[in-house]
Parts: C-alpha cells; sequence; structure tokens
C-alpha cells in the first residue's frame, strides 16, 4: 500500500516537472542573425570590410604582413 502511495506521488511529481518544462518558452532566444555570403565577389567584400578601419578607404595591412611580423630576425 505504501509503494501504490509514494509511487504515484512520484509519477505525479515527474509528470508535472516534463509538463512545465515543455510548456514553457525559452528564457533566452536567439537573436544572432548571421549575414549569409554568396559567391566569391562578397568574400572580398567582407574580408576587404574588417580590415579597413573605419576612418580610411583601403586596408592598412600590406601583403605579407604576418611574416615579417613573425620573423625573429628582424
Amino acid at each position: 500500500m505504501k509503494f501504490r502511495y509514494l509511487s504515484g506521488i512520484v509519477l505525479t511529481f515527474c509528470f508535472t516537472i516534463l509538463w512545465v518544462v515543455n510548456i514553457t518558452p525559452p528564457l533566452i532566444e536567439n537573436t544572432f542573425v548571421e549575414e549569409e555570403f554568396s559567391g566569391p565577389e562578397e568574400f572580398v567584400l567582407f574580408h576587404h570590410s574588417i580590415r579597413t578601419p573605419a576612418d580610411r578607404s583601403a586596408p592598412e595591412y600590406q601583403p605579407g604582413f604576418i611574416i615579417r611580423e613573425l620573423n625573429p630576425t628582424e
């Protein structure tokens, strides 16, 4: 008799938890919208825009700047 009573309470509790979890909306909504780029032209425009400062019209990095920066002999 005790087992039936206890199992009824446990099952009711579990179903209540499952029901509450399923009906509550997510607390954080995904508001990040990723831009889609299609084609090589847009790829080049994207990389140009991330390498160019806001007050300039051309990138400040010269070709091969990483090799020059990482070369310990200079």
